[in-house]
């Protein structure tokens, strides 16, 4: 899967007519949707997305599954006692996302900002996700 970063190198290599004319931010208004400044509103056909931003999914699996004899099993999702996984979940109002124009008014959404304080090791990520309740 490419990042922001080498998307932006492959649409360089592309050729100068095709180089983005830079980053902007913007915050959703809704799921799909997403407003520009103070007056511009960009609706979902003028938006592409990362599938990652748009869709729930699981960044930490933790999900105990139980048998009928109290076996721990593995794939019988119907049978889930206890599901603890960490989810991110997709962009929705208010998140402040980093745009890049594209042409014809289109607009790639690269994903969701966060302040550079909130962002924590990939240690104490793992430990948050995995500690005991």
């Amino acid at each position: 899967m490419l990042g922001a970063a080498d998307l932006l190198r492959e649409m360089q290599k592309a050729g100068a007519s095709q180089i983005p004319e830079g980053i902007q931010f913007g915050t959703m208004i809704k799921h799909n949707a997403c407003r520009l400044g103070d007056e511009i509103v960009l609706k979902p056909q003028q938006l592409y997305f990362f599938e990652t931003s748009v869709m729930r999914y699981a960044r930490t699996a933790k999900v105990q599954v139980w048998g009928k004899d109290g076996d721990t099993i593995e794939h019988e999702k119907e049978k889930i006692e206890d599901d603890r996984s960490i989810y991110m979940e997709p962009l929705k109002k208010g998140d402040v996302v980093a745009l890049m124009k594209m042409p014809d008014q289109k607009y790639l959404v690269l994903g969701k900002i966060i302040k550079g304080e909130k962002v924590i090791t990939l240690e104490d990520q793992i430990e948050e996700d995995w500690a005991e309740e």
